[in-house]
């Protein structure tokens, strides 16, 4: 009774501080969330990744908590917060001897958050947060790779266009670097640019897809193009 309860207070909720969830052509639900504390969980990517087993199908406590591999005790504490702010309704409830088992699942397919709807700094980390930790990294790792590559130094020549050059002196052995780096600015036409995004697409797609066997090893690939503009 009391997870009915809750589920009660989430549907009250959900109609005041939501909009109604509307149905797509492909009859896929899509929620406009609006209440700060539903945002803050969508937001929020350990939260967002309890309601993930919710949004595939029906769960109860017991599956959801062996699907994310948590504590029942753990995931309850999210189902109920997911509850009260609307974002998780009890589809149905299985009956057995004593208490019935509630099963539980997403209130849509899709929950939408309007960029006003976002409290003030959240675009911003949201956007860049998870860019920055992946750029930390990247450059944390070229410097542990070219210590051990580049023994011999920096060189510094001039150069005709940027003026001057500076580089890694390379090996004496002839040996190849393992890392590729490159980053500046280019000058495109609209369909040069439309067919570099779609080569660095086909990249992605390429090197990201999982190829299990042997012989591999955990590299990290940073590739984007983006429109400059001026002041």
């Amino acid at each position: 009774m009391k997870e009915s309860l809750s589920n009660q207070t989430a549907s009250n909720q959900t109609a005041s501080n939501q909009t109604a969830s509307n149905q797509t052509a492909s009859n896929q639900t899509v929620m406009i969330v609006r209440s700060h504390d539903a945002v803050d969980l969508l937001l929020n990517v350990h939260a967002a990744k309890h309601l993930a087993p919710f949004m595939r199908c029906e769960q109860s406590l017991g599956s959801a908590s062996a699907e994310l591999d948590r504590r029942p005790s753990s995931v309850a504490y999210w189902v109920g917060r997911f509850l009260q702010t609307g974002l998780l309704v009890i589809a149905r409830e299985q009956p057995r001897a004593g208490k019935a088992i509630p099963f539980y699942r997403a209130a849509a397919d899709e929950f939408q958050v309007p960029l006003d709807a976002m409290p003030p700094g959240t675009t911003e980390e949201f956007l860049h947060g998870a860019r920055k930790v992946m750029v930390a990294e990247f450059a944390s790792s070229v410097e542990r790779a070219a210590r051990h590559h580049f023994t011999e130094g920096i060189s510094v020549t001039g150069h005709a266009r940027r003026g001057i050059s500076i580089n890694f002196i390379e090996p004496k052995d002839g040996s190849t670097s393992p890392i590729t780096e490159w980053w500046g600015h280019v000058s495109l036409t609209k369909a040069e640019a439309n067919e570099l995004q779609l080569e660095i697409e086909a990249l992605a797609r390429r090197f990201t897809a999982d190829h299990p066997g042997r012989g591999r090893s955990r590299y990290l690939m940073m590739i984007g193009l983006t429109p400059t503009t001026t002041r």
